[in-house]
């Protein structure tokens, strides 16, 4: 018999061990690899419930201090909802939280304070009784405090996820694990270090609001193909199409085609081929424009993109980018649905990010109501304490639908708001507190 012939046997045992070895080996790394992907995963769910806490404790604050304010009440029970609902979600994420639950109780109480006064509150209200001023006085306090743990929150998350961590460890990137059990540990000390702070940043009026489920501005529009969008994407960003590369299309909210060039998004509606968002990741470093340059590069830009009649509202700085909210106008009334949000780098005077999302989705001709008060019988339903500065007249999104109202920026205890009452009604439709520093006006 030839050799190999009688080795055969040898070999086929010999490669049947070595296939079992790796197979062996293939469900050993594999379960390693489980192990620490389920760890990793675990405690990034962890990680996402530490910024919901901070989520909901910055929601807080607005909805106290506009309780405090708000006369009609319907709109009071809403605020006193809105607190109560992220009063209990707050208490909800400490309780999923890991580490010693006795480090949490300050803030525990607090939470669980709040939604207590706020329970109290709604049911002295469905009983017809009147809200003292000592009570609005106590929701001020609780504004206060939301506002403070909030800022500590805000400055803890952030630290950590964006790196900026103690000097010692300044440059090390870490894992959502290592993330997770530092975060753990520096949040035990929060309620040792409440202290007083500046006003925190939120978005502009009605900004978060959504009116039609339908793209009512695109809805006649003719569409067209991805060559003519890739055209339209170009000279949004000043270059050759021939730069850009084509990222896909998505069919909703809007349908759009989407495109990609040197760190900067762009998504152009297939119906009329508006833009829908710019998203760059470009780095602004010392202001050379100011933001009244801004507002009009803004405009030049809404213009060219077949933007017309957009007027200017607020606006704020941040990391060197004017953010501005511009809003499209019928008749004398401000229309708050049909925004655009425009971003320009203070340092090149460059467009770095639009959304124009909100008006494409709400934008059209509105039958508008019949007015059934005067502008001053409305004002005389506000607080004698307040001061009104300013008097017009908008179309707010409120609960799926819009309504025509008086709009009144008024001020009362250095704090400034923005206060809508209904023109068929004469209720109080809605309130905004205005947040105004060097940096702008936005609202909560």
């Amino acid at each position: 018999m030839p050799v190999f012939q009688r080795r055969r046997p040898l070999i086929r045992l010999l490669s049947f061990f070595l296939a079992a070895l790796s197979v062996l080996g293939i469900v050993t790394l594999t379960t390693l690899h489980s192990r620490a992907y389920y760890q990793e995963a675990h405690a990034a769910g962890r990680l996402r419930t530490m910024l919901q806490l901070g989520e909901h404790t910055a929601a807080l604050f607005p909805v106290l201090q506009k309780a405090a304010a708000v006369t009609q009440p319907t709109l009071f029970s809403e605020q006193l909802a809105a607190a109560l609902e992220n009063s209990s979600c707050a208490q909800q994420s400490l309780d999923a939280l890991p580490g010693d639950g006795a480090s949490y109780r300050p803030i525990y109480r607090f939470f669980r304070q709040t939604g207590d006064f706020v329970l109290y509150l709604q049911k002295k209200l469905s009983s017809g009784a009147e809200i003292t001023a000592g009570e609005r006085s106590t929701l001020l306090t609780l504004a206060t405090w939301a506002q403070t743990l909030s800022q500590q929150l805000d400055t803890l998350t952030g630290d950590l996820l964006n790196e900026r961590i103690t000097p010692e460890r300044a440059g090390e990137k870490l894992n959502d694990i290592q993330r997770e059990a530092l975060l753990t540990a520096e949040l035990q000390t929060v309620p040792e270090r409440f202290t007083d702070f500046p006003v925190l940043v939120y978005d502009g009026p009605f900004s978060t609001e959504q009116t039609e489920k339908e793209n009512r501005f695109l809805a006649q529009k003719e569409e067209l193909p991805r060559s003519e969008a890739a055209d339209r994407a170009a000279a949004l960003l000043g270059i050759e199409p021939v730069y850009l590369r084509y990222e896909g299309e998505d069919e909703a909210p809007i349908p759009c085609f989407r495109f990609y060039y040197q760190n900067q998004y762009v998504s152009i509606s297939k119906q009329g081929g508006y833009p829908i968002t710019l998203l760059s990741a470009a780095f602004a470093g010392e202001s050379l424009f100011t933001p009244e340059d801004a507002i009009e590069k803004a405009k030049t830009c809404l213009e060219e993109q077949r933007f017309s009649q957009m007027e200017a509202g607020y606006y704020h700085i941040a990391d060197g980018v004017c953010v501005i909210q511009f809003l499209s106008r019928q008749d004398d009334a401000r229309c708050y649905a049909d925004q655009i949000k425009v971003s320009v780098s203070l340092t090149g005077g460059t467009i770095v990010g639009l959304d124009s999302s909100a008006y494409l989705q709400n934008h059209h001709t509105r039958e508008l109501p019949a007015v059934q008060i005067t502008q001053q019988q409305a004002q005389d339903g506000l607080q004698k304490d307040m001061a009104v500065t300013y008097r017009g007249m908008a179309v707010i999104p409120k609960n799926k639908k819009e309504l025509l109202c008086y709009e009144f920026l008024c001020t009362r205890e250095q704090e400034t708001y923005l206060l809508y009452i209904d023109c068929t009604t004469g209720k109080q439709a809605d309130i905004l507190l205005l947040l105004q520093s060097d940096n702008g006006t936005l609202t909560k």
